[in-house]
C-alpha cells in the first residue's frame, strides 16, 4: 500500500503518452512506463489482497469453532473441579 501510494504522488503530475525518440528514424508517441509500472504494482496488491481476504473467509469458522471447543473444554474441567 505504502509503495503504491509512493508511486501515485511520482506519477501524480506526468503524462499517460509520452514522445519517444529511438535514434533510429522511429519518433512517436507510447505509453509512459511510470503507468505500467503503477498498474503492474496495483495488480499485485488487489491480487494479494483478495488472497489474504480468501484466506480469512476459510480460517474464520474452523477459528470460531476451535474457540468454541476450547471454551467447551474448559467449562468441562471447572465443572469437575467444582464438583
Amino acid at each position: 500500500e505504502v509503495k503504491l501510494e509512493e508511486s501515485r504522488e511520482l506519477i501524480g503530475t506526468e503524462r499517460i503518452a509520452i514522445e519517444y525518440d529511438n535514434g533510429g528514424g522511429q519518433r512517436g508517441i507510447r505509453e509512459n512506463p511510470k503507468f505500467k509500472a503503477y498498474e503492474s504494482l496495483w495488480r499485485s496488491y488487489t491480487l494479494g489482497i483478495q488472497r489474504i481476504t480468501d484466506q480469512i473467509q476459510k480460517v474464520s469458522p474452523a477459528a470460531e469453532e476451535q474457540k468454541e471447543a476450547a471454551s467447551n473444554v474448559l467449562q468441562m474441567l471447572i465443572g469437575k473441579k467444582e464438583a
